[in-house]
């Protein structure tokens, strides 16, 4: 184990375990992303939600975590807290073992995006429709105070495709580290265990999760 933390109070508690080996990403360009692979453990210590142990991925160079707690995605393992909890995990090690797998296929992904050209005009569609996406269309009468969070938003996303960590504003790759970065690092929230729990369970992940999935077509 690498790290571990605790939310909510204590009652929703993490854990990172650091699997063996890297996955580099090699840009169109010549750049090279370094990513480390983990496992994130979560519970819950007033039972009211499962044992959860998911693929997780860091781009070393900004820090920038996604998770394969996707919509459809089955790797990984869930245990409910009963009395045998314990012999459940233990006789759950082998697909445990096999949800490793998940994070070779991320490092395919991941290199596949990052020789995918994608121009400033691109992020900028993108950035339009992953809010849309994730957010809502705004209404045919919107307030101001949604119309300038959501350019916010989309303004932000840009300038990281360019000008983000590691990134060079070229490839589908720098679309997705933007994202990441801006969830785990830049969206407006009130405090950093918002954050950290945001970005890693709750609406925030939806942003990476869904960049995925809209950039991985």
């Amino acid at each position: 184990w690498e790290t571990a933390g605790s939310l909510d109070g204590g009652r929703r508690v993490w854990a990172l375990a650091r699997i063996p080996g890297v996955g580099n990403v090699e840009h169109a360009d010549g750049r090279i992303d370094e990513h480390r692979r983990y496992m994130l453990a979560t519970t819950a210590h007033d039972g009211s939600g499962a044992l959860q142990v998911t693929p997780t991925f860091v781009r070393v160079v900004c820090q920038n975590t996604l998770n394969q707690a996707t919509r459809g995605n089955k790797a990984g393992l869930r245990i409910k807290h009963t009395r045998l909890v314990i012999p459940n995990a233990e006789a759950a090690l082998g697909t445990l073992r096999d949800s490793i797998g998940v994070t070779a296929t991320f490092a395919d992904a991941a290199r596949a995006l990052a020789v995918r050209p994608f121009t400033r005009i691109d992020m900028g569609h993108f950035a339009e429709s992953l809010a849309d996406r994730v957010i809502g269309k705004l209404a045919a009468q919107p307030t101001r105070r949604a119309v300038t969070m959501r350019t916010d938003r989309i303004e932000a996303l840009v300038d990281l495709f360019e000008r983000g960590v590691g990134n060079a504003g070229r490839d589908r790759y720098d679309a997705l580290s933007a994202v990441t970065e801006w969830a785990d690092h830049h969206a407006p929230t009130r405090g950093d265990t918002e954050r950290i729990d945001s970005a890693t369970f709750g609406a925030l992940a939806t942003w990476k999760h869904e960049a995925l999935a809209m950039l991985n077509v």
